[in-house]
């Protein structure tokens, strides 16, 4: 019985430092040795450049000593690390845990709230009790309810939440005394805060007229006998003028009043 010759390595191709050695072309004597460019050992870190299919299981270190594992986004500092040492899974820089709505369980309980429901709470500072007492009272919680149906559709400014934010207790009575209908008064208007606060100074024998720059602005009580007149722009009062039974002329009084009598 003739004994076969063992195949023999014919070639050895690709040679460098650290390379790992493969079987290349097969001959029928033998088959030639590959250095492989994209596979190097240095003794202790093994590199593999280019795609890799992993379809087996995949276990980094043993049980309670573990390895770091780096995985790199396409952004400059974005990854995905585990660090061993504090058992921490963290996301650096740009990196993202993005998981669809219902998909996100904690402690083998699922979170059902949308992402646009969690992020009703961003920024809220009310402590436990505070979101306790609301959940706990129906009435309270239509109320809120029905204020933030009405922000939304106002939309407030921040300025507007500061004044609210500000109330004294007998200003947020007052607020809370007003009727749906007293505060639809306001919807739509567009009078400044100061025009406003000229009608809360008005006193007793005062007018409220336009002045040059087209505010509001209120003209003091004139002197006993003084009528109120006009030079076609702007009002004042003055001593009456001469005639039978302290009459006032027509053009004394040239004016059109839309006014509310305050006493």
């Amino acid at each position: 019985m003739k004994q076969s010759t063992p195949p023999i390595f014919q070639v050895l191709e690709n040679p460098a430092e650290n390379r790992i050695l493969t079987v290349g072309t097969v001959h029928d004597t033998g088959s030639d040795v590959v250095a492989e460019a994209n596979l190097t050992f240095t003794g202790s870190i093994f590199t593999v450049t280019g795609s890799t299919q992993q379809t087996g299981s995949l276990t980094v270190g043993v049980n309670d000593a573990g390895h770091d594992v780096i995985l790199y986004g396409d952004t400059a500092s974005a990854n995905v690390t585990w660090d061993a040492s504090a058992d921490d899974l963290i996301l650096n820089g740009a990196a993202r845990l993005v998981v669809p709505d219902g998909q996100l369980v904690l402690n083998a309980t699922a979170v059902t709230s949308t992402a646009a429901e969690l992020n009703l709470l961003d920024g809220l500072t009310a402590i436990d009790t505070d979101l306790a007492s609301v959940s706990a009272n129906d009435d309270t919680l239509a109320s809120a309810k029905a204020i933030k149906t009405q922000l939304d559709t106002k939309q407030p400014t921040a300025a507007d939440l500061t004044a609210l934010s500000s109330c004294q207790t007998g200003a947020a009575s007052a607020v809370a005394a007003l009727t749906a209908a007293e505060v639809q008064i306001l919807d739509g208007a567009t009078v400044a805060t100061a025009d406003l606060n000229v009608l809360g100074s008005v006193a007793r024998g005062q007018i409220i007229y336009g002045n040059a720059a087209g505010n509001a602005a209120v003209l003091s009580a004139g002197s006993n006998g003084q009528v109120l007149t006009s030079d076609g722009t702007d009002i004042s009062w003055q001593a009456a003028s001469g005639g039978g039974g302290g009459g006032v002329a027509a053009n004394d009084l040239n004016l059109i009043l839309h006014t509310q009598v305050f006493s």
